[in-house]
């Protein structure tokens, strides 16, 4: 997807410099209306998510995530590449996401930052505690950014923001965005600036209001350990739990993953691996998630070069 503060790293990535001028967003799975995913190979290759869902069920999601949300993915995987600033933004939670749009859930989200530049900045939450109407007062004296906190970023960073937190993603960052499967965002403000034909973006000031959650709040940047030719914990929420898988070349890591009792989703945010079960293998390379349904039992990962991968499921 396009998008006015869309950069170019990913027009490489995806051989896509012919067609597009900047690439914003890659939506790598998804059940979300009009933008599902599709199925790249195997007998169910050109079968979307939706479908592959109501088909399968608790052997795709698991059991005790269909129990749950029935046949709508829960997730959405993105990469996201930056040369402007997004706008200053909220997501609402399920309560408000239930109440204003009739959906299922509203949208929590993380961050892992795969490049950061010189520029590389990230906004989220607020550096006080704070109100409805001093927010709203300092939008329309155009000083909301007094009141946001604010980290310069690199490569490796973890940020979490759940549904209410405020946060904007700077210039000069390439991440990878694990969420809830909604596309519903409310703009505070977007920095004044105009497209190529000298309009303002909307804005959803009274909305974003509503949804604000102004005291100070579990989220924010996190810390986390490194793993060592292993795995370790990122983010363990009701939302999803993801972890940090990280393999020099040619080591192997086992997994038992039967018990999890969901999906798994594997996203590769550097290097090269090889995804192995008792019938198949496939490889996975940076900027690339397999899918990897509740019904298998066991899976190796063997990486073909020093690799980083994020693995998201739900318990």
């Amino acid at each position: 997807m396009e998008k006015i503060w869309g950069g170019t790293k990913l027009l490489k990535t995806y051989s896509l410099e012919e067609k597009y001028n900047n690439i914003g967003e890659v939506w790598l799975l998804s059940a979300v209306k009009d933008h599902e995913s599709k199925v790249a190979n195997g007998f169910l290759a050109g079968n979307n998510l939706s479908e592959l869902s109501e088909i399968y069920m608790g052997d795709l999601l698991g059991d005790a995530v269909f129990d749950k949300f029935g046949h709508d993915f829960p997730l959405l995987f993105k990469i996201l590449d930056t040369s402007d600033w997004l706008s200053v933004q909220v997501h609402p939670d399920d309560i408000l996401a239930k109440k204003k749009h009739n959906l299922l859930n509203g949208k929590t989200e993380m961050w892992y930052v795969m490049e950061g530049g010189e520029k590389a900045e990230i906004i989220s939450g607020f550096n006080t505690i704070t109100d409805r109407i001093k927010v709203q007062n300092t939008i329309q004296n155009n000083t909301l950014q007094e009141l946001l906190q604010s980290y310069k970023t690199q490569k490796g960073d973890l940020f979490f923001t759940p549904s209410g937190m405020v946060h904007a993603i700077g210039p000069d960052v390439t991440l990878a965005e694990i969420q809830q499967s909604s596309d519903v965002t409310y703009r505070l403000w977007d920095w004044d600036r105009t497209d190529a034909n000298g309009k303002k973006r909307d804005l959803h000031i009274e909305a974003a209001l509503d949804a604000l959650k102004y005291e100070f709040e579990k989220g924010g940047k996190l810390e986390y350990p490194i793993p060592k030719n292993g795995s370790s914990n990122m983010v363990s929420e009701s939302q999803f739990t993801t972890n940090l898988i990280q393999l020099d070349k040619n080591m192997l890591l086992e997994k038992d993953i039967f018990p999890i009792d969901s999906f798994i989703a594997y996203l590769c945010t550097e290097g090269s691996a090889n995804i192995r079960s008792s019938s198949t293998s496939d490889s996975l390379v940076k900027g690339e998630l397999i899918l990897i349904p509740a019904v298998m039992d066991e899976i190796q990962i063997v990486a073909a070069e020093s690799c980083t991968i994020l693995e998201t499921y739900i318990i």
